[in-house]
This record gives C-alpha cells, sequence and structure tokens, in this order.
C-alpha cells in the first residue's frame, strides 16, 4: 500500500512536466494545439517579466505583479495537463477532481516552492538592474551629464518588499504543505500497518510492519511503539519473538 502510494501517478507526470514548462504536458499527451497556447502564453509573460526587471524604471507594468502572474500561470498549466488526462480517460469532472488528482498538501508545495523561486529570481535580477541604473545615474552625475533624474528609491524599495513578501508566503507554503506531507505519510504507514494486523490474526512484529508500510526497521518500531503509547496496541512476546498486538 506505501508503495503504491509513492508512485507518481501518469497525470501528475504531466503536470509536473507542465509546471516546468507549460504545455509540455500536453504535447506528451500528443495535444499540440493546447501546448502550443499555453508555451506561447508563458514566453509571452516572461517576456515582460525579464523586460519589467531589466527596465523596470521605464517599463509601466511593475515585476511585483508579472512575477506571481507567471508562477501562478505554471501552476495553471499544470492543473490543466492533469485535467486533460483526467477528460481523456474520461473520469470525473477535473473541477470536482483536484484533491484526487493531488493531494491539497501537494498543491500547497508545488504552489509555494513556485512563489518562492520565481520571488528570489525578481529580487535579484531587480536588484541587479537597480544597481546598473544607480552606477549609470552616478557616473553622468560624475561627468556632469544631468540626462537621468534621481534614482527612484521609493519604487525599488516598494516592488523589493512585494517581490520578498511574495517569496516569504512562498516558502510558508510549502513549509506547510511538507508538514502536512509528512502527516500524511505517517497516516498511511499507520493503515497499511492496522490492515496488515488484521489480515493475520491482530499481531504484527517490527519486521512485518517494515514490509508493510515500505519503511526502515528502525521507522517501523517507532511507529508500533507510538501505536503502544496511544494504547492502540499492546506489547508481548512470544518464544522469544515481540508482538504487537491490536487492543479492541
Amino acid at each position: 500500500m506505501h508503495a503504491q502510494g509513492l508512485q507518481i501517478p501518469n497525470h501528475q507526470v504531466y503536470g509536473f512536466a507542465s509546471l516546468l514548462v507549460p504545455g509540455l504536458g500536453h504535447f506528451l499527451q500528443r495535444a499540440p494545439f493546447r501546448g502550443a497556447l499555453w508555451l506561447l502564453g508563458a514566453l509571452t509573460l516572461w517576456y515582460l517579466l525579464a523586460l519589467s526587471l531589466s527596465s523596470w524604471v521605464y517599463f509601466e507594468v511593475p515585476p511585483s505583479l508579472l512575477a506571481p502572474i507567471a508562477t501562478l500561470y505554471h501552476c495553471a498549466s499544470m492543473y490543466a495537463a492533469m485535467a486533460h488526462a483526467y477528460q481523456v480517460q474520461r473520469e470525473q469532472t477535473p473541477l470536482h477532481a483536484a484533491q484526487e488528482m493531488m493531494p491539497v498538501y501537494l498543491w500547497k508545495q508545488v504552489i509555494g516552492g513556485a512563489l518562492a523561486l520565481v520571488g528570489v529570481v525578481a529580487v535579484l535580477l531587480l536588484s541587479g538592474s537597480f544597481a546598473d541604473y544607480v552606477f549609470s545615474w552616478l557616473s553622468s552625475q560624475a561627468h556632469g551629464r544631468g540626462w537621468l533624474s534621481r534614482p527612484t528609491w521609493g519604487h525599488f524599495l516598494s516592488q523589493s518588499v512585494i517581490l520578498w513578501g511574495m517569496t516569504a508566503l512562498g516558502v510558508w507554503l510549502f513549509r506547510a504543505g511538507h508538514a502536512e506531507s509528512e502527516t500524511a505519510q505517517q497516516a498511511l504507514c499507520e493503515r497499511a500497518v492496522v490492515a496488515y494486523t488484521l489480515q493475520h490474526g491482530g499481531r504484527i512484529t517490527v519486521a512485518e510492519a517494515s514490509v508493510a508500510a515500505q519503511i526502515s526497521l528502525h521507522e517501523a518500531r517507532n511507529l508500533l511503539e507510538n501505536l503502544v503509547l496511544q494504547r492502540y496496541a499492546t506489547e508481548g512476546e512470544e518464544d522469544g519473538i515481540v508482538y504487537y498486538y491490536l487492543t479492541r
């Protein structure tokens, strides 16, 4: 059971492919038209973001707006690729299958990681662009050429604060999703051990728990001892072998 949970379903493979390169998941599913549309949209957004970061003083759309839009666009492309896989298989509608396609904690990790990564890159590029701008301004002032106005410090600070806020939100989402994934993993292991125990007379050894849940012997012992501490199981010994019995 646990081993099956570690396998990545095909629809998630398509989704992660489109998360990295929007449209790639559709291309892998032989839907080139949809893939081309998603890829074209991503290229447009990233071109605008690069333009705003390289010459942000003169570009009207701020990077603090384009960065989260580009990030969420990648996530939307991931969802669209998984939804298309569901539609091809004639399963339930994607709108009602989001939880089944990918658990909530994994959505949090994906969206949070993407926000944090794009946010850090955007801040670094923005800072480098502003440093170049300040250097050019200082050089022009030193040579008596006042063709540039004073550096827009307020604009730079506001954009940096917003982008760092986006990064912090991404880190928080990722950490929350990671914590929830560990809880879900623990619950999955416990269900596998309980199911095996019920099928084998209500008792189990550490080695059997390790095989049933596909975890190490040390993790299996900790899991069983935790069940004992929570009074869901008791510990006993027969012929020198330690058994754990489910309580009724």
